[in-house]
This record gives C-alpha cells, sequence and structure tokens, in this order.
C-alpha cells in the first residue's frame, strides 16, 4: 500500500480504507507516506478502523508538512480520545484540509470525542483555518464544546460551511449560543446539523429567530424524532423558507 502512495505512482487523488482493522502502526505509515514529496493523495478514508491517540497524532504531525496535499479526511468510528483530537485541532491552521470527519458509533465501549476534543478543534478554527466541513456527529460534547465552536464559527478567521453535531449532548443552553453566532457578521455556516441532541422548544424558537437574519444559512437540520414541539417546528420552517427565499 505504502509503494502505490511513492511519487512514481502519483495519480492516486483518493484511498478508502475504511472499516478496516488498521491500527497505530498503519496509521503512521500512511502519515509518512502522504507528508512525502511528490504524493498527491487529497482525500483518505479511515473511518471504522482500530486508530488510537498515537495514529492520530502521527497523521496530524504529517497534514502539517509543506508536501501534504490532504484536503479530506474521516478518521470517525476509531478509538482516539481527546488528546488525540488535540493533535489534528493544533493541525487545523498549518494544513490544507477542507473536510474532516469524526462522527462516532453506536458501538459499545467506542471512544467519544468530549468538550475537550470540541475546544481543541474550536481553537483550530479560530486561526486562519480553511476547514469548511466538520463531522462529529454521535459523540459526547456538550454544552461547553458547542459554546466553543460557536464562538470559533463567528470570528472572520474561521471559514466553516458545514457542522454537524447531531447526536451529542447538546441542549438549550448549547442551541441558544450557536443561534447567537448566526447572528453574527463572521459567520459563513450554510449546513448545521442538530438532531438527535437535548434541546426543547426554548432553543429550536432560538434559532429560527436567529436564521432570519442569517446571510448565509441554507439548511438547519433536527432530526425528526427530538422532543420538539410541532410549532417549533413550524417557527423553524417558516423562518427558514423565508431566508432561503431571499
Amino acid at each position: 500500500m505504502m509503494q502505490c502512495l511513492k511519487p512514481n505512482n502519483a495519480s492516486i487523488l483518493e484511498l478508502g480504507l475504511g472499516e478496516n482493522q488498521i491500527t497505530d502502526h498503519g496509521a503512521t505509515s500512511l502519515a509518512t507516506a502522504i507528508g512525502h514529496k511528490g504524493c498527491s493523495l487529497g482525500s483518505l478514508d479511515l473511518g471504522g478502523n482500530e486508530l488510537g491517540n498515537a495514529g492520530a497524532e502521527d497523521i496530524a504531525v504529517a497534514l502539517q508538512k509543506d508536501d501534504c496535499s490532504l484536503n479530506e479526511l474521516d478518521v470517525g468510528g476509531n478509538q482516539i480520545m481527546d488528546c488525540g483530537v488535540q493533535a489534528l485541532g493544533a493541525a487545523l491552521p498549518n494544513s490544507s484540509l477542507l473536510v474532516l470527519r469524526m462522527n462516532g458509533t453506536d458501538i459499545v465501549g467506542q471512544e467519544k470525542i468530549t468538550n475537550v476534543g470540541a475546544k481543541a478543534l474550536a481553537t483550530g478554527l479560530t486561526e486562519s483555518c480553511h476547514l469548511k466541513n466538520l463531522a462529529l456527529s454521535n459523540n459526547e460534547i456538550g454544552d461547553v464544546g458547542a459554546k466553543a465552536l460557536a464562538i470559533a464559527i463567528a470570528g472572520a478567521e474561521c471559514s466553516l460551511k458545514e457542522l454537524d453535531l447531531s447526536n451529542n449532548c447538546i441542549t438549550d443552553t448549547g442551541a441558544k449560543a450557536i443561534a447567537k453566532t448566526l447572528t453574527s457578521e463572521g459567520c459563513s455556516l450554510e449546513e448545521l446539523h442538530l438532531g438527535g441532541n437535548q434541546i426543547t422548544d426554548v432553543g429550536i424558537n432560538a434559532l429560527a429567530l436567529s436564521v432570519k437574519s442569517n446571510a448565509s444559512i441554507k439548511i438547519v437540520d433536527i432530526d425528526a424524532h427530538d422532543d420538539i414541539s410541532d410549532d417549533a417546528r413550524y417557527n423553524l420552517k417558516i423562518a427558514m423558507i423565508g431566508r432561503n427565499a431571499e
């Protein structure tokens, strides 16, 4: 596999290795390859493997190398804990990544990203980061992490267009923080996914009010099974229809 990524095989642009049994050892080898001059790999899917913090840290180092051309990375569904997420967050400003997927799973014992990891990613987003799409569904991010991400995407240095926080532990407090961000002139978010959290009518109504003054938002997704009244859903739907009709 590593031979295929060497300069004489630079035509490989996408590599899908999801749902295998790749460990930190394999991740380290891949990291060496993608940081090598001449490797033109743009997309790497390592989701659903057995990567841990060490593998994430090695990939983070590779992402910051001048010769790394990777712009899409999926490392969701692994065994990466917050310290591994912190390494990836720190690498964001110095990388060419446009898409980062770190979705969790429903597997018992699977490591999840918490507020600590979310705050680390938020820090990376505030430092001239190029990232456009951040997927963090099925984790254990709460209001503290949601607030940190909200502050980050409100900044002029953040160019994030799509944020997936579905199936986490966010309540109305986090939803209201995100809603406040949507009213910020610096926010360029176009898609927001919040289904499967602990958000009630209070949070949804706050989002409905905020999207009216947002120039970029096109989609605010809430799961059909959430404990949200029909009235709140209607308020958000009407707000989005009015927004998208402009």
